[in-house]
């Protein structure tokens, strides 16, 4: 099978080898490192096989996040403007949210919602509501690689829209919903 990890600079999946063994337990060492966030194992074209995968054990470093702006310790870290990592995970009950290619704050494209929609992460067992790659250190005095602000910037589809609501946090953190206009319920 091939081993692949998702290139979030370029966003494609790119080969990093073929894996291939006659042993229950093997270990594979990559010709170079591979520093990614996402991995997918692809069987060769045409073959349909009963794999079984035990326990994947990655040795290396935890080198923090890997979105491409934070790993290369920029000022300002962009966070999906033009990319469909975000519309990809995104859902509004339960249908993907589309782009719309007129009307973005900056850019060529920016989402769009209903009025009176609520929208947030897919669920992903084990792990819950997240969105991939969204692990940006938040901080009061942030170094490189961290960041103190978060800007969004939005604008009413129709005249019912009265405000909008976006709340962060986890399983391990408190949630946090900021507002504009009149808040939404959540939940």
């Amino acid at each position: 099978m091939q081993f692949e990890y998702w290139d979030a600079a370029k966003e494609v999946w790119t080969p990093v080898q073929a894996l291939l063994s006659d042993a229950p337990v093997h270990t594979h060492k990559f010709a170079r490192p591979v520093e990614a966030a996402r991995f997918r194992f692809l069987l060769p074209w045409g073959v349909m096989g009963n794999v079984r995968l035990g326990e994947i054990v990655f040795h290396g470093t935890a080198l923090g996040c890997s979105h491409p702006d934070a790993a290369a310790k920029r000022p300002v870290a962009v966070l999906f403007d033009e990319q469909d990592e975000l519309k990809n995970v995104m859902q509004s009950w339960g249908q993907k949210i589309k782009f719309k290619f007129d009307g973005a704050y900056s850019g060529g494209r920016c989402l769009a919602l209903p009025s009176n929609a609520k929208a947030g992460p897919e669920w992903q067992p084990p792990i819950g509501h997240f969105i991939p790659n969204w692990d940006f250190e938040i901080v009061e005095d942030p170094q490189p690689g961290q960041y103190r602000y978060l800007q969004l910037a939005w604008k009413a589809a129709a005249d019912s829209t009265a405000g909008i609501t976006v709340a962060l946090g986890g399983q391990n953190m408190p949630l946090v919903s900021l507002y504009t206009g009149t808040p939404t319920k959540l939940g």
